[in-house]
């Protein structure tokens, strides 16, 4: 009686590849998830910056008045008689 050859599927040598591609898969993962959640974060601290640098320079800019702010907007933003302070 001759013993049946096991398939590629039922050896060791393919259920030890396997386990190795489901290692590799979660380390990959392990790695990944942490790297992406710190460039984002640094993405958001960079927004967050520029977003404060333009706060102040709005808080310390000279107000505009007069004929002069409504000429002003109008010759260099194509805005028209508006008032600066509607935007």
């Amino acid at each position: 009686m001759q013993g049946k050859r096991p398939t590629f599927f039922n050896s060791l040598s393919s259920q030890l590849l396997v386990l190795i591609i489901l290692f590799v898969m979660m380390i990959e993962v392990l790695i990944y998830v942490p790297s992406l959640a710190e460039f984002r974060k640094d993405y958001l601290d960079r927004r967050l910056v520029m977003a404060q640098v333009a706060a102040l320079s709005l808080e310390e800019r000279p107000p505009i008045h007069g004929s002069y702010g409504s000429n002003y907007l109008q010759d260099y933003y194509g805005f028209g008689r508006q008032s600066f302070e509607d935007y």
